[in-house]
């Protein structure tokens, strides 16, 4: 729980008591109180995409789109607390573009597409990290741009009526493609009290496996039973990069 000696959030006037005077002196100050400032971020997203028919049984299809995504609302208030985190805090913008060919035969199909996404202005912000004086802080790392480039090829097949099988690959190219300023906050009071520079550029993005292959069988059995397997192998994945002080 936080709690806050006003209700409002803005100029206030404080009154204090003077160690040196020995008196009460008024003034007017900025104070976070109970109910928070605002923080206003419309976003917007616009999708295309079409097919084109190569013979019937072959299609090339496109897909493309740009989004406008307000912050995540961890990033707008950190830690959850009613205090804004950064006037300068702007919505991410991405680009997307998907071209795909797809083949759909009597007891064949395959999928095979590439794609390219550029995240701007992605923002970051840490969990808590130690410093060196024993003292916690996060890291606010703004203004981030992630491209996602790869190709993916998913098929099956029917032998049998009976029995499928399938397989899939997938190979990507994930990246940061930039170096940026992060500002460090105080943990108790989420205000600015250093700022680093990020040498990200050329970093792998973390949390996900960038190349997979995998196999898949299904047999249909008698009575309505189903009986399959799976196995996917992953490869590339990487740790998100630390911020350290």
């Amino acid at each position: 729980y936080t709690y806050f000696r006003y209700d409002e959030t803005g100029v206030q006037e404080v009154t204090e008591y003077d160690d040196a005077t020995g008196e009460y002196i008024t003034t007017e100050q900025f104070m976070y109180g109970a109910l928070s400032e605002k923080a206003n971020a419309p976003g917007y997203n616009a999708k295309a995409g079409g097919s084109f028919a190569v013979t019937e049984t072959n299609h090339i299809y496109v897909n493309a789109g740009v989004y406008s995504r307000a912050p995540f609302i961890r990033n707008v208030f950190p830690n959850y607390q009613n205090v804004l985190s950064n006037e300068n805090l702007v919505n991410e913008k991405v680009e997307a573009f998907e071209l795909g060919y797809r083949i759909r035969l009597p007891r064949a199909t395959v999928d095979l597409n590439v794609y390219h996404t550029k995240w701007m202005d992605k923002t970051i912000i840490s969990g808590p990290l130690l410093s060196a004086d024993g003292t916690e802080y996060r890291a606010f790392v703004r203004g981030l741009i992630e491209t996602h480039d790869g190709i993916e090829l998913e098929f099956r097949t029917k032998p049998l009526p009976s029995l499928e099988l399938g397989g899939l690959v997938s190979i990507g190219d994930w990246r940061w493609d930039n170096n940026v300023e992060a500002d460090i906050l105080d943990e108790e009071t989420n205000q600015v009290i250093d700022s680093l520079f990020i040498y990200s550029a050329g970093l792998k993005v973390g949390d996900a496996p960038q190349t997979q292959f995998g196999i898949q069988a299904r047999m249909d059995l008698p009575k309505s039973f189903r009986i399959g397997a799976s196995y996917v192998y992953s490869m590339n994945l990487f740790a998100q990069f630390e911020v350290d002080r």
